[in-house]
Order: structure tokens, then sequence, then C-alpha cells
């Protein structure tokens, strides 16, 4: 193969992903209209079907479908994480961060590890920006 997906923007593929779009409306442009209207692919991946379903073209079936997504990446990201050994394997950290940079907030988690320093849970203990904090440092305090 020439190329790979990591050439694809964003709308290409969640174009992908949706596979079809309306009778005025193509797919691309309805991935385009998507990602314009959440302002950011993570926005339009954590939405609710309510919110999703008032976007043109947008039905249950492609609510659905990011949800899946949603789920494979999820899977994919714990599997990667109780596989590998944290300590050693600096690409996982790499990943972790690459995936809540994308979310434009600092997040501060928590990791248990096993002997072989490989992830048995993990907890997103807060969240927040320089200036304010989402979350309690409370609750955190309060467990340990």
């Amino acid at each position: 193969m020439k190329f790979s997906a990591s050439v694809l923007t964003e709308a290409e593929l969640l174009s992908i992903f949706l596979r079809t779009g309306t009778s005025d409306l193509y797919v691309s442009e309805m991935a385009e209209k998507l990602i314009l209207e959440f302002c950011l692919l993570y926005h339009l991946m954590l939405a609710n079907y309510e919110t999703l379903s008032a976007q043109k073209g947008m039905n249950k079936s492609k609510f659905l479908q990011i949800q899946v997504i949603l789920e494979l990446l999820n899977l994919y990201f714990y599997s990667n994480l109780l596989h590998e050994n944290m300590i050693l394997n600096s690409q996982i950290h790499k990943n972790f961060c690459e995936i809540f940079f994308l979310i434009g907030t600092e997040k501060f988690f928590s990791f248990l590890l096993n002997n072989n320093h490989r992830v048995v849970c993990y907890e997103e203990l807060f969240s927040g920006t320089i200036d304010t904090v989402e979350g309690s440092q409370e609750k955190y305090y309060e467990r340990h």
C-alpha cells in the first residue's frame, strides 16, 4: 500500500465511517459540516443522540457507528495499556497523551501498575487548564 490512513483529513476519515450522505449532500460535505459544527472531532464523537440527530443526514445508525468507533478506540487503547510495559515503552505514554491533548485541557490520571509495570487500571482524577479545574481534588484525597 502506497498510502495509509494517516494522510487522510478528519473529514475524510469520518466520511469513511459515515459511508453515505443524503440526496442533496455528499458524505464528504456532511463530514466537513459536522466537524465545523462541533469545532473538534472530539466533541462530535462525544455528542449525544439528540444533538447529533439534529444535524442533517444523521440518524440512529450513524450515531451508533460513531459509538462503535469510540468503543473500538477504548478497547484498543486499554488493551495496549494492559499488555505493554508502561515504564519502558515511551510510545505508550506518547499515545496516551496525544489522545487527551486533542481535547484541549490538561488531565491528571492515576495509574495502578502490576509488578511487570503493566497497567491494571487507570482513573482520571481531574482536568482543566491553567486557570480552571474540572472535577475535585478533594475526591482524590478522600480516596488516598
